[in-house]
C-alpha cells in the first residue's frame, strides 16, 4: 500500500470489517515491515519479536490478522500478535478440537 493511500485510510466502525479494511486500519501500517519478519533466534531477533507484538497488542485488526494469517498459513513473521510457532500450536489445537 502506497503513502498516499495510507493517509485516506479511515477508521472502519466497529463490526464492518472487510478483507480490506483490517490492513487500512492496522496498528503496524506506518511500521517498517521488517519489523514484523526477525531472522534467528537470537536475543535480536526476540528482542525484535517482542517489540513487533507490543504494536499488534494496541491493534484493532489483530483478529482479523490472525485469522487471515491461519487462512492462508502464514509460515513467517509476527501476524495478530504471534509468531509463526504460536500459529502452528494454534492451528493444531484447532485441529484437534474438530476431531474430538
Amino acid at each position: 500500500m502506497d503513502q498516499a493511500h495510507r493517509s485516506v485510510s479511515l477508521p472502519v466502525p466497529r463490526g464492518r470489517w472487510t478483507p480490506e479494511h483490517w490492513r487500512e486500519v492496522g496498528s503496524c501500517r506506518d511500521s517498517d515491515p521488517n519489523l514484523f519478519y526477525p531472522v534467528g533466534r537470537g536475543r535480536d531477533a526476540l528482542e525484535q519479536i517482542e517489540e513487533a507484538k507490543a504494536i499488534c497488542r494496541t491493534c484493532p485488526s489483530r483478529e482479523p490478522c490472525l485469522q487471515f494469517a491461519l487462512s492462508f498459513r502464514q509460515v513467517l513473521g509476527i501476524w495478530g500478535g504471534t509468531s509463526a510457532e504460536e500459529r502452528r500450536q494454534l492451528a493444531r489445537e484447532r485441529r484437534e478440537a474438530v476431531a474430538s
